[in-house]
């Protein structure tokens, strides 16, 4: 998910590329973790990207079929 979108515009967007409807999008904001340079200096400058993370709930009986036939 783009990290400045809110909840409105990724629940907006899914229902327009999707075309189903959503009841709830909660939304998990992954933070850096610091990454691993060179063995034997242990943990020296370096960070693994954060990202976010969106769960969406449909209306009951609707699904995304991410994997058409």
């Amino acid at each position: 998910v783009f990290p400045k979108a809110n909840k409105i515009e990724i629940k907006r967007a899914v229902e327009k590329l999707y075309n189903v409807t959503v009841e709830r999008v909660r939304v998990i904001n992954i933070p850096p973790k610091k990454r691993r340079l060179g063995r034997t200096e242990g943990f020296r400058k370096g960070l693994k990207t954060g990202y976010r993370k969106a769960i969406v709930a449909l209306q009951k009986g609707q699904t995304i079929d991410i994997m058409p036939h």
